[in-house]
């Protein structure tokens, strides 16, 4: 039985700040984000190894095929893993990968108070 499995790729820095949501649709074998995670380099190292598209993609990566990577390929397929990939990718329990790209977000505190204490206090 599929389920789904979701986890964030980030890149932060002073020029900018890039979030990835990476949502997965995985048979069972996969219990969590690492489990998903350690599969997706293994699948992609075989990709690479095995196909000329794999090389392809690896070389165009500058040698560091990373998530970023995987978005733009994913992307430049209309929303759809194509071709070799897709196949190494269902071989391994994954069978669809959302991604959902969110850039220049200003970083805020989770624990910023969203009520002005002193005006309850008027």
């Amino acid at each position: 039985m599929a389920k789904e499995i979701s986890f964030i790729a980030e890149r932060r820095n002073s020029e900018e700040n890039v979030i990835m949501i990476y949502t997965c649709e995985v048979s069972s074998q996969h219990e969590d984000a690492n489990s998903v995670v350690n599969s997706l380099k293994t699948t992609l190292t075989n990709w690479v190894k095995k196909t000329p598209e794999g090389k392809e993609a690896w070389e165009n990566s500058a040698c560091d095929f990373n998530f970023a990577d995987l978005a733009i390929r994913h992307i430049s397929a209309i929303r759809h893993i194509s071709g070799s990939l897709q196949v190494f990718l269902e071989n391994a329990g994954i069978f669809e990968i959302s991604i959902i790209q969110i850039d220049r977000l200003p970083i805020l505190d989770l624990d910023t108070v969203l009520v002005n204490a002193d005006e309850l206090q008027e």
